[in-house]
């Protein structure tokens, strides 16, 4: 599309626009839905973004979308809202009315304090991600400890942060199912907002202690206007943790799922007609490296699987990656083509695949316990896969679909 080697800079021009003229048309042509990040509700009618989203300002083009995993934090009273301190252990540190974010209560721990959290009913080998804010009133450090099975590990050494709150985020694998976390401070300081959680060694946001935080997700109606079960083509910008820094996790990341909760489908794969989902770096006994998955089921259940180890995407510098899935129902195959970052990096047929299952629940960011876990941006589907051409336009382009001429 952009390879022609013409030395007339008017003819090269010529020949850009008119190519970017029929990309843009085509792909408006055929985009069944798009959401641009920037607003917290879609103006297709039945698609839904949960209110527990929340927009942020970095996103890959202007704003995009939050979206968390289910998660519990473990800590009590981690917000300081209660007089109770009962699980808490401290040494030079007490509870006060304010001073926190926002002025609400807050931990003020003075030079040489030690505040520990015994921890029990762990799982071991299971990921988490233990925060909390810190402000350092004096000139601060702070030493994150896990002491476990008689043997004290370093999880983390800080300059507690000045002027402002910041967080402070370590994460462990523990191999006993007790042990404790310590906070060893030199010079005052401030914490307030700690969080534990379990399932992964990057932390959402700060979520009120001892109540499950709900998952993040967008519903799509299963009307078939914005879903073409046999063609179609999936494109987003995600920066995630698990895809940027290979996390470890115990839940995949989600990017999309077509659903069948029909009775008469039972058993494996019954319920998936799509899935597009991650599988990062886990530790049960083992590390594995971590995959991204692009699965169709069919009635009969035949599948048809495109793949990618996480290890070939290479690091961004803003930590944004763009993927295109790709796939095509015909003459009783079904293909799958997956592109990251333009690049083609998996093509896949199946040899028999039978009739699409009936879809009735749709969601991006969500599938069955598995999450988004990161950002969201520039989302779109369409109803027929994109070229490599277009691929490259839109990754190439550095502008939002809108402002190809595509919405």
């Amino acid at each position: 599309m952009f390879s022609f080697k013409i030395k007339s800079a008017g003819i090269i021009l010529a020949l850009t626009v008119v190519a970017a003229s029929c990309t843009a048309a085509s792909l408006k042509d055929s985009m069944l839905l798009y959401l641009d990040g920037e607003s917290l509700t879609s103006t297709y009618p039945g698609v839904a973004i949960q209110p527990s989203i929340r927009v942020v300002e970095d996103g890959k083009y202007g704003k995009a979308l939050l979206m968390e995993r289910r998660t519990t934090n473990l800590v009590p009273n981690g917000d300081f809202k209660t007089e109770d301190m009962d699980g808490w252990i401290l040494s030079d540190a007490d509870r006060v009315p304010s001073g926190g974010i926002k002025n609400t209560p807050c931990l003020s721990a003075k030079d040489g304090a030690v505040v520990a959290l015994p921890l029990t009913e762990l799982g071991v080998d299971s990921a988490y991600a233990f925060s909390f804010y810190a402000k350092s009133v004096k000139a601060g450090k702070i030493v994150v400890e896990l002491s476990m099975g008689g043997k004290v590990k370093a999880l983390g050494r800080f300059d507690a942060p000045a002027g402002d709150f910041g967080r402070i985020v370590v994460s462990f694998c523990p191999d006993q199912d007790s042990g404790t976390l310590r906070l060893k401070l030199s010079g005052d300081v401030l914490i307030d907002n700690v969080q534990l959680e379990k399932g992964a060694t990057f932390a959402n946001t700060f979520s009120e202690p001892l109540k499950i935080r709900g998952c993040d997700w967008i519903t799509v109606p299963a009307n078939g206007g914005y879903f073409n079960q046999k063609q179609g083509s999936i494109s987003c910008w995600v920066k995630a943790p698990w895809l940027e820094n290979k996390e470890f996790t115990d839940v995949g990341g989600s990017i999309f799922s077509a659903v069948c909760t029909k009775p008469e489908y039972t058993g494996w794969g019954a319920n998936t007609a799509m899935n597009i989902i991650a599988w990062p770096k886990s530790k049960k006994g083992k590390v594995t490296q971590g995959n991204i998955y692009h699965v169709m089921i069919d009635r009969t259940k035949g599948m048809c699987s495109g793949s990618f180890g996480l290890d070939q995407v290479k690091p961004s510098a803003t930590g944004w990656h763009h993927m295109v899935f790709n796939w095509k129902y015909e003459n009783g195959q079904m293909t799958s083509e997956i592109f990251v970052d333009g690049n083609s990096i998996h093509t896949s047929k199946t040899g028999s695949f039978g009739a699409p299952k009936p879809v009735d629940q749709i969601y991006i960011g969500y599938s069955r316990g598995s999450y988004l876990d990161g950002k969201l941006d520039d989302f779109a589907i369409w109803s027929r896969p994109l070229t490599k051409e277009e691929v490259l336009s839109i990754y190439y382009s550095d502008k939002p679909l809108s402002a190809l001429g595509t919405k």
